[in-house]
């Protein structure tokens, strides 16, 4: 290309653009413009002129807040006093503290939300905030002893509930009677520690005392660790090309890994889309996709053959109103419960072999109608009953508060056995089973979450939880008759009366018990990429 084809190219390009092309250098054009000369500094704007008025804001009231003004000048506390001139019309917006409520202003305004007056002469102006009160409720469960609180107003037995301020800090002192013991707290405390209750809203704690526990680890035996074993099995995740997932062992020692793709046994993938929800004495239990609408609840054998399989909503299992809960006894219950799927709650049972009983249609209760965030839940205790969980506002009834849990048994047969009853406020995210019976509950209540209570078999009340559940506890373990709880590099074994620790075995990682007692650690990273495998290290049957 020449160069005037280029110019004449670029003249063209740039009236593409939609705008009057620049000289190009060479070429006529009429002479560039000399800039414009500097504008100069900015004038200034004088002050309004006129008198000028003081406006003073004084705060009042047990609570706390913040007045500001429009036009700006006072932002108190800090600047409570500013002047305006005379003739300006001058807003005052008051926003109260967390822990406080506005109760108005008084003296040159008045008005409950904003006040507006005209800078004529000096005025004060009171703004009136109050601290929000709140009520706190002690529950003495078990023995004897009293609860005293730091700042006065709880001496319980007695008074068992008091209002305090919000914002202010409860401490709470927990005296057993002679001859009996302080066991533990419960609800907004947990464990045998000091409780200190920051009041922000109404709240509940729970002491318990009783007589000292027997120590019943004598007839626990605490095993040795024996020698590990090396083993391999597959796992697909497409998305992590060397994510494991996570690994379980079922009651005849076969392992599976679980990713959010995929269900995989020591030799193939055995569910492409799905879920593991349970192992059996031999094989798993799972969800399986067919379609974003269709889905089936599944037992399977080791090998990945359907033993016993029925439909499930999809839809409904994704947005948690269809479920599945652990049975105490083995296996796992499946529950559809959204009025999308059916008139009334099914119920469908595989047993620890994978056999499946049902669909129950639950008597006298219909199906839910979930709101958009809700909660549901359900599980098979050692006494055969089962046990649905759900918030207020998915029952529709002003029995049970919107914001509180609540929970109904039933029989075996799907007969009830209570009538809705409140667990009170917040959101159960863990039912577990309990040993000899009923049912413990792990909930969320505000940003504190903890086993806050327990629920005797087929019982229509709930109480504080057993003494074992003072953490997290990972499994039922040594033929039933003691807990595991799991940390870094150490596996606690629990007596389920007292909570004491019997013994424990110390590990080298993290680990997971399977279902046949063995002890399960997999590297979550550490898939080799050229034969799908991951490598597990198992302890065999230590704590079955």
């Amino acid at each position: 290309m020449t160069p005037r084809s280029c110019r004449i190219a670029l003249v063209f390009a740039v009236l593409a653009c939609g705008r009057a092309p620049e000289p190009v250098q060479g070429t006529a054009g009429p002479p560039a413009e000399a800039p414009p000369a500097s504008p100069g500094p900015a004038p200034t704007i004088p002050p309004p002129s006129g008198p000028q008025v003081t406006i003073e804001v004084v705060l009042a009231g047990t609570g706390l807040g913040r007045i500001v003004s429009v036009p700006s000048g006072i932002d108190c506390p800090g600047t409570c006093s500013s002047s305006f001139t005379e003739g300006t019309k001058v807003l005052l917006i008051p926003t109260a503290d967390a822990s406080s409520t506005f109760d108005g202003f008084g003296s040159a305004c008045s008005g409950l939300t904003t006040c507006t007056l005209t800078a004529s002469a000096p005025a004060v102006v009171t703004a009136q905030f109050r601290r929000r009160r709140q009520t706190l409720t002690v529950d003495i469960d078990g023995g004897a002893g009293s609860v005293a609180s730091t700042p006065p107003g709880i001496a319980c037995p007695g008074t068992c509930s008091a209002v305090f301020d919000a914002g202010t800090s409860v401490a709470l002192t927990a005296t057993p009677t002679p001859g009996q013991t302080f066991v533990s707290w419960f609800w907004e405390c947990a464990g045998a520690a000091e409780c200190s209750v920051p009041i922000s809203a109404d709240v509940r704690v729970g002491a318990r005392f009783g007589s000292p526990s027997p120590n019943r680890c004598d007839g626990i035996a605490v095993p040795v660790l024996p020698q590990p074993v090396t083993r391999t099995v597959v796992a697909w995740d497409p998305e992590y090309p060397t994510y494991c997932g996570r690994v379980y062992s079922d009651g005849a020692g076969n392992l599976y890994t679980n990713t959010q793709y995929a269900t995989s046994n020591e030799s193939s993938v055995l569910l492409w889309i799905g879920g593991l929800l349970a192992t059996l004495n031999a094989g798993f239990a799972a969800i399986s996709f067919q379609t974003k609408t269709e889905a089936h609840l599944n037992a399977y054998a080791p090998d990945g053959k359907v033993l016993s399989s029925t439909p499930m909503s999809g839809r409904a299992w994704v947005s948690g109103h269809s479920t599945a809960g652990v049975q105490a006894r083995g296996g796992i219950v499946g529950i559809d419960a959204d009025c999308s799927v059916s008139r009334a709650i099914r119920v469908f049972r595989f047993d620890a072999d994978g056999n499946l009983t049902g669909p129950v249609e639950l008597a006298d209760q219909g199906c839910l109608t979930f709101p958009p965030s809700s909660y549901f839940a359900g599980l098979v205790d050692a006494a055969d009953r089962l046990l649905i969980a759900t918030d207020g506002a998915s029952l529709g009834s002003d029995a049970i508060p919107s914001d509180h849990s609540a929970a109904r048994w039933f029989d075996s047969g799907g007969q009830p056995l209570t009538a809705w009853f409140d667990l009170g406020w917040g959101q159960p995210t863990s039912l577990r089973p309990i040993i000899g019976g009923g049912v413990a509950i792990h909930s969320s209540i505000g940003k504190k979450n903890g086993w806050v209570a327990s629920i005797a078999s087929g019982a229509p009340v709930f109480s504080a939880p057993p003494p074992a559940f003072r953490g997290w506890l990972d499994a039922r373990v040594l033929g039933g008759t003691a807990y595991a709880r799991i940390s870094t590099g150490i596996i606690d074994v629990i007596d389920p009366s007292s909570g004491a620790t019997c013994g424990s075995l110390m590990v080298p990682g993290d680990f997971t018990i399977g279902s046949d007692g063995s002890l399960l650690h997999v590297d979550s990273d550490g898939r080799d990429r050229t034969t799908g495998l991951c490598t597990v290290t198992v302890y065999p049957n230590v704590l079955r």
